[in-house]
């Protein structure tokens, strides 16, 4: 920590004075928190803690207790060290870091540097069987081996501790950030607590002041912390000098905006704050120039740097500026306000004496006007009054027009009426022959139907017939697979024994001649290799018939199974079909006995149709040469009868057509 902490000092500041020096600008050293004396002495060679340890590590017989005596002897007097009474009693020691004093307990500390691993675990390791164990443990061993020490006199070899260890990856890693560029984030804890919503001040400031962000702001602020590109300045301040720039654009000497504008802002500045800079002589205010450094303002190459008191009367002469302007703005927003509001009273007050003026013409206009409207309105009084005797009359005659029309349409809605009514007998009686002849028609279908789907059942058990007889065929093929295998099973026994008897004549003749030539023991060999060749692939075959004729009577199994579901389908078949006649036969019944009550309701339907045909030709000879209307009434309700009789025959036939 001590070191990164150097580190971000030394980056910080460096950043800093690198800005500056590529902005050319004039800048004293800042001073800043070195804690060089801490890390000395942490592990410097000769006094430092980690070195005393490391020579407690590789002395023998050195505990915890030689580590502490040696600290107080050759630390005590440091001005980073502290070891009191206390603390020498309980064998502890104090550093002050950067963030406060911390305290140690040397209890551990000589064991936990040297972090050797045993011998015998290492021997362990080696003589295991397993190649990744054995690697293992040579890279182990080879991690703990001590370093080599420097030089043609060196002594024997130094074993490398935990502290040297980390002193060297932290130099590695010290080099590392100096190539580079880092930027650094600082994680704050917001509470102790660790609960959500809940800001802690203290804790904060104290996490700021031990990470050293508190005296990075200060160096910050000992320098120039306030910033702005040349254009941004220009942008945010042009308001405090326009006078000065524009006769700058105006003059014959070419300056930039900047300048120009830095030069009276730094005036004004001294006018306002004496304390920055000499006084200026009024005589020659116009040429003279306020020196920059003392007021806190620096033009660079591309920025402008401002001091923080600078900046602050900056702000302070940017926040007047801009009210002053707020105030004008508002003056002259309400002055238009009072302006357009004073126009707008002139006009309303002529216009309310032009609308006067025009009253009291209306007014004289009003009484010439009654005067011709009374004229008007006497001469509309009598014209009213025939109009309304006009009316009167008009009414009484369209009142009696309308009687008359009324009897009039009367008369011809009935005769309309009737016509509909015969329209609407004609209707059904022409209907009933197209029903009588679709009822045929769907008899007919059904009947068709029923002797198509006979005859597909039929063709369905004849197909079923046919595979049952097939099944025939399987089986011989199925006798005739087992004959073959029978062949090929008593081929395989004959050529066993054949073998077998070959092996013994073989034997036979090896036992009786010894002496015989190793060719004719090659060739006796690779016959018996040929014998076994032979053998094998019969074995083979027999195995794979054996399959083969598994699968069959498998197909067999099946093909039996399915002539079986097939004989059942059939049977069921046959029982429906017998199910279906018996059925056929009982609907024929059926429409037999409904047409001979259809052929019923259509002689009655027909004379009643022939009663109503005379009744209204009876109709309409009375209509046309009688005028009695007693005869004609007794004609009209017969007819209605007639009508009411051939409504109920039709619905007894609608009856018998549903059945």
């Amino acid at each position: 920590n001590e070191a990164l902490q150097q580190q971000f000092n030394l980056f910080v500041l460096k950043n800093e004075q690198d800005e500056y020096e590529r902005e050319g600008i004039k800048w004293s050293f800042i001073s800043f928190p070195d804690n060089q004396d801490v890390l000395d002495l942490i592990w410097k060679k000769g006094f430092g803690i980690l070195n005393i340890l490391d020579d407690q590590c590789r002395a023998p017989g050195t505990t915890d207790k030689t580590f502490a005596n040696d600290i107080y002897q050759k630390l005590t007097g440091k001005p980073r060290f502290e070891a009191n009474f206390r603390q020498v009693g309980a064998r502890q020691f104090g550093v002050f870091h950067y963030a406060g004093l911390v305290e140690y307990d040397t209890d551990g500390f000589v064991e936990k540097n040297r972090d050797e691993l045993p011998r015998e675990a290492t021997e362990l390791l080696l003589s295991s069987s397993s190649g990744f164990v054995k690697e293992l443990a040579e890279i182990i061993s080879s991690s703990a081996a001590p370093e080599p020490a420097k030089g043609a006199r060196a002594g024997p070899k130094k074993s490398v501790t935990v502290g040297g260890h980390f002193s060297k990856q932290l130099a590695e890693l010290r080099a590392k950030i100096d190539l580079t560029s880092p930027h650094y984030v600082r994680c704050l804890k917001p509470n102790g607590a660790l609960i959500p919503d809940h800001f802690d001040p203290l804790m904060i400031v104290d996490q700021l002041r031990c990470a050293g962000v508190v005296e990075a702001v200060r160096v910050s602020r000992v320098g120039y912390p306030q910033r702005y590109n040349h254009a941004q300045f220009v942008t945010r301040y042009k308001n405090l000098a326009l006078k000065e720039l524009a006769k700058a654009a105006k003059g014959s000497r070419k300056m930039k905006p900047v300048d120009t504008l830095v030069d009276a802002i730094a005036k004004k500045m001294v006018e306002i704050d004496p304390t920055l800079a000499a006084p200026i002589d009024p005589k020659s205010r116009s040429d003279s120039k306020v020196d920059l450094m003392e007021v806190g303002i620096q033009v660079g190459k591309t920025k402008v740097f401002l001091r923080r008191r600078a900046f602050d009367i900056l702000e302070n002469m940017r926040k007047a500026y801009i009210a002053t302007a707020t105030v004008k703005i508002q003056a002259l927003a309400r002055g238009f306000i009072q302006q357009r509001t004073f126009t707008e009273h002139c006009e309303s007050s002529l216009q309310l004496q032009c609308w006067v003026r025009v009253i009291i013409a209306e007014r004289k206009v009003q009484t010439v006007r009654e005067l011709v409207n009374a004229r008007k309105i006497q001469n509309a009084y009598r014209r009213c009054a025939g109009r309304r005797y006009y009316l009167c009359v008009l009414s009484v005659t369209r009142w009696c027009q309308r009687l008359h029309r009324g009897a009039v349409g009367r008369a011809r809605y009935d005769t309309l009426n009737r016509v509909r009514k015969t329209i609407t007998i004609q209707k059904f009686w022409r209907g009933i022959p197209h029903r009588r002849r679709l009822q045929k028609m769907k008899v007919s279908i059904i009947i068709i139907q029923c002797a198509v789907r006979q005859k597909l059942a039929r063709s369905h058990l004849k197909e079923l017939k046919i595979n049952a007889k097939n099944l025939q065929n399987v089986a011989q093929e199925r006798d005739k697979l087992r004959q073959q295998m029978e062949a090929m099973r008593l081929e395989v026994e004959r050529a066993k024994t054949a073998a077998k008897k070959e092996a013994e004549e073989a034997a036979k003749i090896k036992a009786e001649s010894n002496a015989t030539s190793k060719s004719e023991m090659f060739s006796h060999q690779e016959e018996l290799e040929q014998l076994k060749k032979q053998l094998r692939k019969t074995q083979n075959d027999l195995k794979s018939e054996q399959e083969s004729a598994q699968e069959a009577l498998a197909e067999v199994e099946t093909k039996a199974k399915e002539a079986r579901e097939a004989r059942e389908l059939a049977a069921a078949l046959d029982k429906k079909l017998e199910e279906s006649t018996s059925n056929v036969s009982a609907i024929f019944d059926e429409l037999s006995t409904v047409k001979g009550k259809l052929e019923e309701a259509l002689t009655e339907s027909r004379a009643k149709d022939e009663e109503i045909w005379a009744l209204k030709s009876e109709v309409a000879n009375l209509s046309t040469s009688a005028d009695d209307n007693v005869e004609f009434a007794h004609l009209e309700q017969r007819l209605d009868d007639a009508l009411e009789k051939s409504r109920k025959k039709d619905d007894e036939i609608k009856i018998l057509k549903g059945q």
